[in-house]
C-alpha cells in the first residue's frame, strides 16, 4: 500500500469507494494538487440520478447564477461551487464548515425567546444542538421548541426530550395533511416515497402552529423541503423566521428552494453551507 508521502509530486488521486474523512486526509499535503473522489455511498443513498448532469447545467444555467448573486457573502458562493462540483463531477473539496450544522455561528445567532421548529428530528440531536447553540451564546433559554419526525423509531428516541417546552409529533411536514408511504430506515435517511414500506401522517407546520409563532425553522427532510415550506407559507409570511434548509436531496433543490422562499419575501439574506468533506450535508440559511 502506497503511502502520501510516497506520492510524487503534483500527483493525482483517484478515490473510488466510499470516501470518507480517513480516505481523504491525503488532500492535506501540498504537494497533492488533483484529487477525484466518487461517493459511493452518498449515490446509493440519494440516488443514481440525483446528479447534475451537462443538460441540467446547460438549461438552467441562468437560474444558478441568479442563485449565486443573491448570497450574501463569498464563502457561500464557494460552498456552493463545492457541492456542485461534486454532484456534477465527483471532485473533492476542502470546503466544509466545521461548525455545527444549522447552528453556524458565522451564519446565524440565537434570539431571546427562539420558538424553534425541527423538521426531521431524527433521535433528537438537532434539539440537544440546538439548546448547546443557545447557551453557548449566552442566552439561558427559549420559549418553545417542536420536533416533527415520522419515523417510529426515531420518535420514540425523541420522547426522553420531551418537556413542557420541548414538544414532539410522529408526523411529518408537508404542504397538506394527508397519508403517504414512507421509507422507514430506522435511521436518519428515511424519507417519503412511492415505494415506502409504511404509511405515515404529514401535516404542515401552518396547521401544527396554528397561528402561532416561529423564530427558527430547520428542515432536512430527504427531498420534501420545498413541500414543507409550502406548507409553512402562512407562518412565514406572517412571522418571517429565520430558515435552514437542506438544499441537496434533489437536483431542482438549488433552483426552487430559493425562488420559493424569496417569492414570500424579498429581503431575506441568503446563505449557503457544507457540513461533509465531499460537498454535501448543504444548508440554505435564509436571515
Amino acid at each position: 500500500m502506497i503511502t502520501e508521502d510516497e506520492l510524487e509530486t503534483d500527483a493525482a488521486v483517484i478515490i473510488a469507494v466510499a470516501p470518507n474523512g480517513d480516505s481523504l486526509r491525503c488532500i492535506e499535503k501540498g504537494h497533492i494538487k488533483r484529487v477525484y473522489a466518487y461517493d459511493i455511498g452518498g449515490a446509493s443513498i440519494f440516488n443514481w440520478s440525483n446528479i447534475y448532469d451537462e443538460g441540467f447545467l446547460t438549461q438552467n444555467h441562468a437560474t444558478i447564477a441568479e442563485l449565486f448573486n443573491c448570497l450574501e457573502d463569498h464563502r457561500s458562493k464557494e460552498h456552493l461551487a463545492a457541492m456542485m462540483m461534486q454532484k456534477a463531477f465527483g471532485t473533492y473539496s476542502k470546503v466544509f464548515s466545521k461548525e455545527p450544522a444549522y447552528f453556524d455561528n458565522e451564519v446565524i445567532a440565537p434570539v431571546e425567546n427562539e420558538v424553534f421548529i425541527d423538521c426531521g428530528a431524527f433521535d433528537g440531536d438537532t434539539i440537544i444542538g440546538f439548546k448547546q447553540w443557545i447557551s453557548k451564546n449566552g442566552i439561558n433559554d427559549y420559549e418553545k421548541c417542536i420536533a416533527l419526525e415520522p419515523d417510529n423509531d426515531n420518535y420514540h428516541k425523541l420522547q426522553t426530550m420531551i418537556s413542557e417546552k420541548t414538544k414532539a409529533y410522529k408526523i411529518g411536514a408537508y404542504d397538506k395533511k394527508t397519508i403517504l408511504r414512507f421509507n422507514s430506515n430506522n435511521g436518519d435517511q428515511s424519507q417519503i416515497t412511492d415505494k415506502g414500506d409504511i404509511e405515515i401522517s404529514v401535516d404542515t407546520i401552518d396547521n401544527i402552529l396554528s397561528g402561532q409563532r416561529a423564530t427558527y425553522i430547520k428542515m432536512d427532510i430527504e427531498g420534501s423541503e420545498l413541500k414543507a415550506l409550502m406548507g409553512a407559507k402562512e407562518t412565514i409570511l406572517k412571522y418571517r423566521p429565520r430558515l435552514a434548509i437542506s438544499l441537496y436531496h434533489k437536483n431542482e433543490d438549488i433552483l426552487t428552494i430559493p425562488q420559493y422562499i424569496l417569492s414570500l419575501h424579498s429581503n431575506y439574506k441568503l446563505f449557503v453551507r457544507n457540513y461533509d468533506p465531499m460537498g454535501v450535508d448543504t444548508v440554505l440559511y435564509a436571515i
